[in-house]
This record gives structure tokens, sequence and C-alpha cells, in this order.
């Protein structure tokens, strides 16, 4: 600590209050303390704070459960054995086998309701619901018949397309683009 004691040294005038201080420090802060009013003050009520911490003590407080000895605890009688809540036992009267009709029956009624269809072909099983409505029977359409004087006037166009298309590709390979 230095030689004179400052207003600013709040942590030694704390240490002063709670006799932390050695002989020589308490005697520098007592001199400081006959000059300065402001610390005299502040020790004095910190004093008073000190001395109302150290009456006050916690309200009792009720917390609703009490401590029970051991030995205690065993002279007491046992206490009532707690009900047990158990579903209704009116499923249970009935054999397996009956439940076991009774759910495929509400199956079957639930298929029949909802149209069930379940058709097996080439392609494999086939399962549709609903009530849908059968398309209209349509007739067969005639083959298409070109009309016209030369059934091979097409056969020039398709080799023209054909040389067409392999000077593109020739011209795209040269040129590297795809």
């Amino acid at each position: 600590m230095s030689l004179i004691f400052t207003c600013d040294d709040k942590a030694t005038l704390v240490a002063y209050l709670y006799d932390e201080v050695d002989a020589q420090d308490r005697q520098r802060v007592d001199e400081h303390l006959q000059h300065c009013a402001a610390c005299a003050g502040e020790v004095a009520a910190l004093s008073r704070v000190r001395t109302e911490l150290t009456q006050w003590a916690p309200p009792e407080a009720e917390l609703g459960f009490t401590i029970i000895r051991r030995d205690a605890l065993h002279k007491q009688a046992a206490p009532p054995p707690a009900t047990v809540l158990r579903p209704a036992q009116w499923w249970n009267t009935a054999p397996v086998r009956a439940q076991a009709v009774a759910a495929i029956l509400v199956l079957a009624v639930s298929a029949a309701i909802a149209n069930v269809q379940v058709k097996s072909g080439p392609d494999g099983f086939v399962v549709s619901t609903g009530w849908m409505t059968p398309a209209p029977a349509t007739t067969p359409a005639a083959p298409l018949v070109a009309t016209g004087g030369n059934g091979e006037a097409w056969q020039p166009a398709l080799i023209a397309l054909e040389q067409q298309l392999r000077e593109e590709i020739r011209a795209n390979r040269e040129t590297g683009v795809v």
C-alpha cells in the first residue's frame, strides 16, 4: 500500500471494515478518516449495513412436506395399495376366431363400398378403386389408304432426306461439333 491512504482506494476501505489490514495500514486509514468526512460517512454506512446483515435471518417457509426419521417410518402403518385402472374387458369376451371373422367382414364390406377391382393380365396385376363409368365402345378405325396416282412417291423424298442427314453428320465429324 502507499504511504498515504487516498479516497479512491475502496478495496482497502472494505478490508479495514472487515479487519483484514495490518496495523500500519489500519493506522493510516484511521488518520485519513479523522480528516475526510466522506470516507468516514462511507465506513459508518457500511458498518450499519454489516450489522443489519448479521441480524437478518431467513423467513420460515412452509414447504408442504414433513421430515420423518427412519425408525418412525417403520412404526407407521402401511398406506393402502393404489388402485390400478385397467381397460374395459368387453373386447376380451369374444373368442379370437370371432374377432378375426369380424375383421375380415369389415374389410370385405369396405372393399365392396370402395369398388375395388383387381385384374390380372400380361402386364401384371392392376388394382383400381372407385366407381368408374365405362368408356363408350368405339368401332375400330379403318386403315388409311393413300389416295393418289403413285404409291411410291415417298421413296425419292426418303432417299433425299437420308443423303442430307449423312452430309450433315459428315460435316459435324470434320468440324468436331456433336
